[in-house]
């Protein structure tokens, strides 16, 4: 090595600890971890680019200055996501409602087959882009809970632990999103 000390690679609870000791470079670690992944939330919680950039810096911003409450034996993926979340929430109730939305560049992991056919692609990404839309329609807790649950895979449990609610609480109003959701569906299909 050039006689610097270079850092193995630490598992998240050690990155935490240290950057919570102050080693700034640990935690810029832990915010390249899950900057994309926050990022992916926020522009599909909310539907814009330049929020969602705007989020997600404010996200790893509250996380790096409330770091030292954060406890180590919590994941800190679930936490900083928390953030985020909470963070787009507050920012759709300020929202003007008429806001339009754009159409969001999408990691292209949700394409499953790896060389789909031209139709596909353009058949998948209008899909995409037609529960996106329906998505934006449904109240902020009940977008949080869809895109937290089945975007992010969120269980039960962890949405509940999130969003100050209970895992009954959780599970009922996300049968009411999907049902909300279909009926969304379904007005689009008969027009």
């Amino acid at each position: 090595m050039d006689g610097q000390q270079v850092k193995p690679l630490a598992d998240e609870r050690a990155l935490v600890v240290q950057a919570q000791a102050g080693d700034h470079e640990a935690f810029v670690v832990l915010m390249e971890r899950h900057l994309k992944e926050v990022f992916n939330l926020c522009l599909r919680y909310l539907g814009h680019r330049q929020d969602a950039e705007d989020m997600t810096q404010e996200t790893f911003v509250r996380a790096y200055q409330h770091l030292w409450a954060f406890d180590p034996e919590r994941p800190f993926r679930n936490w900083v996501m928390t953030i985020a979340i909470r963070l787009c929430i507050d920012r759709l109730r300020r929202r003007r409602p008429q806001q339009p939305l754009e159409h969001p560049e999408y990691d292209e992991a949700w394409l499953a087959d790896p060389a789909p056919s031209p139709e596909d692609m353009a058949l998948r990404y209008e899909q995409v882009q037609r529960i996106q839309r329906l998505i934006q329609r449904l109240p902020p807790l009940e977008r949080a809970l869809v895109v937290l649950h089945y975007w992010e895979g969120y269980r039960y449990e962890e949405l509940a632990q999130a969003l100050q609610l209970s895992v009954s609480a959780v599970k009922s109003r996300l049968f009411r999103a999907r049902r909300k959701l279909l009926t969304y569906w379904m007005e689009e299909e008969a027009s």
